[in-house]
């Protein structure tokens, strides 16, 4: 795993998930559909920190049955952060 890494989102057709790890040939994943009114720049109203937090437990999902559409995510806080991850993907990469 890449440290800069923030996760893959994709899944099946007509269905997203956000992906944050696997184990073996399943991949781990946030379902993303959780939607809640936006917080408004200087708003004093206080929100419980549990409306940002996941209402579901992660789910599973065969690596297999993934839609080859996905965006990756990936962030570099520092340019050697990001000299690293250039290191990384050049490992990874299949030059052909």
């Amino acid at each position: 795993m890449m440290p800069q890494s923030l996760g893959v989102i994709g899944g099946k057709p007509n269905s997203a998930h956000y992906f944050i790890g696997y184990v073996g040939e399943e991949l781990i994943y946030l379902d993303p559909h959780t939607t809640q009114p936006a917080v408004e720049p200087g708003d004093s109203g206080c929100l419980p920190d549990e409306t940002f937090h996941c209402q579901h437990p992660p789910c599973r999902m065969s690596i297999a049955e993934l839609d080859p559409s996905i965006a990756v995510g990936f962030f570099c806080n520092t340019e050697a952060d990001f000299n690293d991850w250039c290191q990384q993907i050049k490992k990874v990469c299949v030059y052909r």
